[in-house]
């Protein structure tokens, strides 16, 4: 992308820093960086913000530290990029030091830091440590009360965040939408539809806090009153319209979910996106509706989604459980990059259908391609060997087994006594029983 037109200068840099960046153009913004003659704070902090944004964490330790020793003194910015990066490595060690270096420049001083440190130790389960940096706050905010609540929950200290709940009220501080957010993770009824009417008492029903109590209504299993909040929402958004289809079809509520989404499109306000076809072929393969699945499939072929992982991995399973496996394996073809959970789904469409042969046969493709097969793909084998009566065959995969050390898994266990015992090599099987009350007791019935 050239500067056409423009006066290079230091503040032009720096925005072509950040414009690359955000472009996902990182490379391009680092050669930018590194020929520069002048460079300020703002250079370095755009392109240590420019690595977290593009997920590359351990570029961006390494260039706060070359900052910290022969750059400009950071600012409070620099630490809170500093901080991501902490967390994106899952690196408590460096969480650390950067406290203690926020500790020396007095920067922790900063309500923003502090509530930066309380997420960060949150985030790498440094509870303690979170609750520490919040006691030591000499001013504190909503987002801090927020921050702290939100640790209690995502370390399941629900009884916690609720007790921190009441006293941000008593201490004066009003809930937010974010509050009830961050105590809307916990699958208990009664916490939801207390918050719920809080929620309703305060108006502070945005997309935000709504879509959190959709998905709270979700996890405990009432997704009729997942579709009123929804119902009751002015705006929304993709993630909410995913949210509560998703809901009904993990909930029974089939008819309502299919509503759901044509309501979606005939609004064309929102545009479905992969997730939402990924949740309606779901749907389709576990409420067995054939014709909707097909439609969707034709969705996503217009949409130009149908060759993408996801999306053909559902269609795969779908078409499997319809017992159309001709379509299963043309939606597998069709996948630009198969995964693991791809061949897995195409080698199960086979064999639950009976094609056990041409399973087998898949199973080795998927070696020969370079795919390591995991637990299912040995067990989706196993059942294959155990319905053609193949003992050689299944000896051979439960050698594999052995030599990667997962052969006593009780699911892998389970299906190696049905190999074993359909191919009347009782005595092997008989080897295999050493988790009795975890294996599968009718393959153990006919030992």
């Amino acid at each position: 992308m050239a500067r056409v037109g423009l006066e290079p200068g230091l503040f032009m840099d720096n925005q072509f820093i950040n414009l690359y960046a955000k472009c996902g153009e990182i490379e391009m913004a680092r050669a930018l960086f590194d020929g520069m003659k002048e460079r300020n704070v703002v250079s370095w902090n755009a392109l240590l913000a420019g690595y977290c944004l593009n997920k590359q964490f351990l570029d961006a330790v390494k260039l706060f530290r070359t900052m910290a020793e022969s750059g400009p003194s950071p600012n409070y910015v620099t630490y809170l990029s500093a901080l991501r990066a902490s967390v994106g490595l899952g690196n408590v060690e460096v969480g650390k030091q950067i406290h203690s270096r926020l500790i020396k420049t007095g920067f922790i001083s900063r309500i923003e830091v502090g509530n930066a440190m309380i997420n960060t130790y949150s985030e790498l389960g440094l509870i303690e440590e979170s609750e520490a940096v919040y006691n030591g706050m000499a001013e504190k905010d909503v987002v801090s009360w927020n921050s702290l609540i939100s640790a209690k929950v995502q370390n399941q200290l629900t009884s916690q965040a609720l007790l921190l709940f009441i006293a941000m009220q008593i201490e004066g501080y009003t809930p937010d939408e974010f509050t009830f957010a961050s105590l809307l993770g916990p699958r208990d009824m009664a916490i939801a539809e207390e918050l719920h009417a809080q929620i309703s008492k305060r108006e502070l029903a945005g997309m935000f806090a709504g879509s959190a109590l959709l998905d709270a209504y979700a996890r405990v299993g009432n997704p009729r009153a997942a579709v009123d909040v929804f119902n009751s929402m002015t705006k929304r958004s993709i993630v909410t319209w995913n949210s509560v289809i998703d809901a009904c079809f993990k909930n029974n509520m089939a008819d309502e979910g299919l509503k759901l989404f044509l309501q979606m499109s005939c609004e064309q306000s929102v545009l479905p996106d992969e997730y939402t076809i990924a949740i309606m072929l779901k749907g389709a393969a576990s409420e067995l509706m054939i014709g909707t699945g097909k439609s969707i499939h034709g969705l996503a072929v217009k949409m130009g989604r149908h060759t993408e992982t996801t999306i053909g991995n559902n269609l795969i399973a779908m078409y499997g459980r319809h017992e159309a496996v001709s379509d299963s394996w043309q939606a597998f073809t069709l996948i630009s990059e198969p995964d693991i959970v791809s061949w897995n789904s195409i080698v199960q469409s086979y064999i639950k259908n009976g094609k056990f042969e041409r399973g087998l046969i898949l199973f080795v493709e998927m070696k020969l391609e370079g795919i390591e097969p995991d637990e299912l793909s040995f067990v989706a084998a196993l059942n294959a060997c155990a319905s053609l009566t193949r003992y050689t065959a299944g000896k051979e995969v439960h050698g594999e087994l052995i030599k990667r050390g997962i052969s006593s898994n009780a699911f892998i266990e389970s299906a190696l006594i049905d190999m074993y015992a359909k191919s009347m090599a009782i005595n092997d099987a008989k080897k295999h029983v050493r988790i009795p009350q975890q294996c599968n007791w009718e393959s153990k019935s006919m030992l």
